[in-house]
């Protein structure tokens, strides 16, 4: 019970911390969000490492996201994950009826604006746990009434899967539906096309190489 409340107790101190160093620009901006949510992710890097060290190798994406919301959530806020949710395509859903981070505030709707605050350092708890278990991911957060929250997780890898299965069924269905235009088509207008593919292609991969690159300081 010490222990927890030391724990909100530096959580809260760090949120303000953050914010009252802030110039009223990187307020504006969400640097200070991203500022809560970089220490969170370098400190989730060190929980997962530590927490998972004597642990059998995980078998799937869908059990490593169980640990999340048992083990880890229990090591951290002293009670598991209320719901967790998939669509099997990369994203997950976290479910938490009771947040921790949230009980301290009042739950009028005047401090649902502020809630963001107090999730960002979790967000980036989630994302540098999963960054160190080998998954890219994009962690969010969602409050509707306080103070139960969602942390909403896309696994970046699956959704280049997805995308480029999808863009390649669309292709393969272009040029079934239009062979006949196709055929007749001029070779340079075809070369052109590919080449425009390509390129399109090429850019995708780069935006989302520096994403995960720059994410993952």
């Amino acid at each position: 019970m010490a222990d927890e409340a030391l724990f909100l107790l530096l959580h809260n101190e760090m949120v303000s911390g953050v914010y009252k160093s802030a110039e009223q620009g990187e307020v504006e901006n969400g640097r200070c969000i991203t500022k809560l949510e970089n220490m969170g992710f370098r400190v989730g890097q060190g929980l997962i490492e530590r927490f998972t060290k004597d642990t059998a190798r995980f078998k799937d994406e869908l059990d490593i996201m169980k640990f999340i919301c048992k083990d880890f959530w229990t090591t951290v806020f002293k009670k598991q994950i209320d719901n967790l949710r998939t669509n099997h395509q990369g994203i997950y859903v976290l479910q938490d009826n009771k947040f921790r981070l949230l009980t301290q505030m009042s739950a009028g709707k005047q401090y649902l604006e502020h809630a963001s605050k107090y999730l960002a350092f979790t967000c980036g708890l989630i994302r540098g746990g999963l960054s160190n278990l080998g998954i890219k991911s994009i962690v969010t957060a969602e409050v509707s009434s306080m103070p139960a929250c969602k942390l909403n997780s896309h696994f970046l890898q699956m959704f280049l899967v997805i995308f480029f299965f999808r863009s390649s069924v669309f292709l393969f269905v272009f040029v079934f539906v239009n062979l006949e235009e196709i055929e007749n088509a001029k070779p340079i207008l075809l070369l052109s096309i590919l080449t425009f593919g390509v390129v399109i292609c090429s850019i995708l991969i780069f935006i989302f190489n520096y994403f995960l690159t720059h994410n993952g300081q």
